[in-house]
């Protein structure tokens, strides 16, 4: 029941029942790529990312996923 920030994904991720994902959608490559490791595979992540233009942002996050080699089957 506790809710802690903190900018380290090592610290967040360890023992998470789930995972907001705020970063920019720009970025979500990036960053899944430098904590594709740390994530678990049956974690589930909720993405709050906003997209500019009318493109659906799961999908962006799904094509960021599958390209960082993050399988979430």
């Amino acid at each position: 029941s506790n809710v802690t920030a903190t900018t380290d994904a090592a610290i967040a991720l360890d023992g998470a029942q789930y995972a907001f994902h705020s970063v920019p959608v720009q970025s979500t490559r990036g960053f899944l790529t430098k904590t594709k490791d740390l994530i678990p595979p049956t974690l589930p992540i909720i993405t709050l990312s906003k997209v500019r233009h009318s493109l659906d942002s799961l999908a962006i996050f799904q094509r960021a996923e599958l390209r960082c080699g993050l399988n979430r089957d």
